[in-house]
């Protein structure tokens, strides 16, 4: 701090710019100069751009820094010395600041205090371009620069008037500077006035009030001058006099931010819906140019003054703060690359089907590390396969390491196709007069139905007749493909109606034993029932146990007969009686050759498949009217391929037989197909119970 102010204080501004017309810069308000030290109050919020130094006043303990070793200002910063000392009362400095203001910023603004105002004194303040601090070894850290500012104040006649020069640093030596009065100027306090708020001060007395010539300060028109404002440090200073080679005394120094220091700032990065980032100015957030400049890939500069950056395409940038033509060093931004959002994910769905419940979707792209999948909204994981959902839609997102979330997909479950019922048949079966039969489905009917009989094609159809005798088993199909159970009922066969019966009739006789008619039945039938009936009289019937002879005794003679045959299934045989019983004779036994027929192939092609229905194992047997490569392969009633029984040469009327033992898992209603070039035979097997 300058702490040795002489009571006599001369004003003289030395001008730096001559022949400069005053209209083209800011002018300095008289305020600025008339000593009076109320519009120094906080300034440092007033003025933004400020500097400001509290220095150590004189209390006897030697801890006050001072020049030393003759150091003089038109020495270079390393020749410097200084150590801790006390500087007497006209030289002891408490306060000084710094500030810029006005238009761009032209006026610099400085003030500095003292303790006492007895005696002469010189006083000077730097301003330094680059940084300069003291080492606590006794020197000085930092080099003057070009362009690094000189005001050198001497104070006589009182300490009311203050002499002004300019100097400015010049490739390594102190150039004074010359011009218009108006661009400059300084003052003194005149009166006691107070302490302004924001300042600490004591004055020697132990008073704490400004005494006249206590307080000083100045302002210099920079822009008028032609000097730059890029400062960085400033120095308050004292001399032993007024002499520019003069020895300094006590000094003290501060930081000063008209250069503005390097921004810091906060990036708030493009996410997955905003392909833009924002850069956010942080410090330091004065009332600077802040220019953001695109490096990778070049771009043209965006200047503001309020930090924000919106819209900033992903790149490397360099962000500087300006004051003037102060700019700072530039601080590097990177916007990263939006964040890729994934596509929507492609699906794969398994239906529940006829005989099982089970489904399930599962997401076949996009497949990856870092990727987790959403069912319907729920909680995302890394399973790609979800399974037994509920009947209805279904909707899947993907989601990446960066938390993009993929538009959804959506997909339909089916409900479980229902089985039908197995049938309900109504049988109607041969009679003794008619060999006609059939089966009837009575439920289930509807839209959509279509029936099997004995492993068939399914039709629409719901009678079958005139089938062969024996079980004859149907299975119902649905618009779903699912198959009922089988259902099964036995056609008869056709019951036969005996052969009218050969009798012969003994008459009674005059001479012999006979008292009344008989009759005797040839070559009866076993189990067959015999009816004689003769006219107003009650019908007698006999069934033939097989053993003995059948005969109807004590006829009554005149009253004729009539003698049926009844079989055991009710069929009734044509009557023999008085007017035929002589027509017919029993039938001559006969020693039939046993032989077995063998049957020629048949010129088709064809396939027998038995036991149908099946339980677990049915036996093929498999001719071509072709010869070629021929292959037998089963099917399940949704079309998907269940085994291939046989593949391999077929010779043209050879018959072949296979053997399939049907896995417990698969066994249900099959499709088999036999093809054999151009040909082609299919069926269906049928699970039995």
């Amino acid at each position: 701090m300058i702490k040795k102010l002489t009571t006599a204080m001369k004003a003289l501004f030395v001008l730096l710019l001559s022949f400069t017309s005053l209209t083209l810069f800011a002018q300095i308000p008289s305020t600025f100069c008339d000593g009076n030290p109320a519009d120094w109050a906080n300034f440092r919020t007033t003025y933004p751009i400020n500097g400001y130094t509290l220095d150590v006043a004189n209390n006897g303990t030697n801890a006050d820094n001072q020049f030393t070793n003759g150091s003089k200002d038109g020495d270079q910063i390393s020749q410097w010395r200084w150590v801790l000392g006390n500087a007497n009362d006209k030289g002891d400095i408490t306060n000084s600041g710094v500030a810029l203001t006005g238009l761009n910023n032209c006026i610099l603004r400085f003030f500095g205090d003292r303790t006492s105002d007895n005696g002469a004194a010189s006083i000077g303040f730097w301003f330094f371009i680059n940084p300069v601090s003291t080492n606590a070894n006794g020197t000085f850290s930092g080099t003057h620069t070009n362009g690094d500012l000189l005001i050198l104040s001497d104070f006589t006649n009182g300490g009311t008037v203050p002499t002004i020069s300019v100097y400015v640093w010049q490739n390594g030596n102190l150039v004074l500077k010359t011009a218009n009065s108006a661009n400059f100027c300084a003052g003194v306090n005149k009166t006691t006035v107070a302490v302004p708020a924001g300042l600490t001060y004591t004055n020697s007395s132990g008073g704490n009030q400004y005494a006249p010539n206590t307080f000083y300060e100045g302002a210099i028109n920079l822009c008028a001058f032609g000097i730059s404002s890029c400062f960085t440090t400033f120095q308050f200073e004292t001399r032993n006099s007024q002499s520019i080679t003069a020895s300094l005394q006590d000094f003290v120094s501060g930081s000063f931010n008209a250069t503005p220091v390097k921004p810091a700032a906060t990036v708030t990065q493009p996410t997955c819906t905003v392909a833009t980032g924002t850069v956010t100015v942080t410090s330091p957030n004065s009332l600077y140019t802040y220019t953001l400049t695109g490096t990778n890939p070049v771009r043209s500069p965006i200047s503001n003054n309020t930090g924000l950056f919106t819209m900033v395409a992903p790149g490397t940038y360099n962000l500087t703060a300006a004051q003037g033509s102060c700019v700072s060093a530039p601080l590097s931004i990177i916007v990263n690359a939006q964040p890729p959002t994934p596509a929507a994910p492609t699906l794969s769905v398994v239906q529940p089907t006829c005989t099982s419940s089970a489904n399930g979707i599962t997401v076949t792209a996009p497949l990856g590390a870092g990727l987790t999948y959403s069912l319907d909204g729920g909680a995302f994981g890394t399973a790609t396969s979800f399974s037994n959902l509920s009947a209805g839609s279904h909707c899947v997102r993907v989601m990446n390491s960066f938390g993009c979330i993929s538009p959804q997909t959506c997909a339909t479950i089916n409900p479980q196709p229902p089985t039908p019922a197995a049938p309900t048949l109504a049988t109607v079966q041969p009679t003794c007069t008619s060999s006609a039969n059939s089966l009837t489905v009575t439920s289930p009917l509807g839209s959509g139905l279509t029936y099997s009989l004995d492993g068939g094609a399914f039709g629409t159809a719901t009678t079958f007749s005139n089938l062969s005798a024996g079980s004859h088993c149907v299975r119902v199909m649905n618009s779903f493909g699912c198959v009922s159970p089988q259902t099964c009922a036995v056609i008869n066969a056709q019951p036969q109606t005996p052969a009218r019966p050969v009798i012969t009739i003994t008459e009674a006789t005059l001479c012999g034993t006979v008292t009344s008619p008989y009759i005797t039945v040839l070559c009866p039938v076993a189990g067959v029932t015999y009816t004689l009936t003769q006219t107003g009289l009650a019908p007698r019937s006999v069934t033939y146990s097989g053993t003995g002879s059948l005969v109807f005794n004590n006829l009554v003679a005149g009253k004729g007969f009539s003698i049926t045959a009844t079989s055991p299934a009710g069929c009734v045989s044509a009557a023999t009686d008085c007017f035929n019983y002589t027509t017919n004779s029993c039938p001559t036994a006969k020693r039939e050759a046993v032989t077995k027929k063998v049957q020629p192939m048949e010129k088709a092609t064809k396939v027998i498949a038995y036991p149908n229905p099946y339980s677990d194992n049915v036996n093929f047997v498999i001719q071509s009217t072709v010869s070629g490569k021929g292959t037998l392969e089963v099917f399940n009633i949704t079309g998907q391929k269940v085994a291939t029984l046989f593949q391999g040469h077929v010779e043209a009327g050879v018959g072949r037989t296979v053997d399939y033992n049907v896995p417990e898992a698969g066994r249900t209603n099959l499709i088999y197909v036999f093809k054999v070039g151009k040909e082609r035979v299919t069926g269906t097997l049928l699970q039995g119970k």
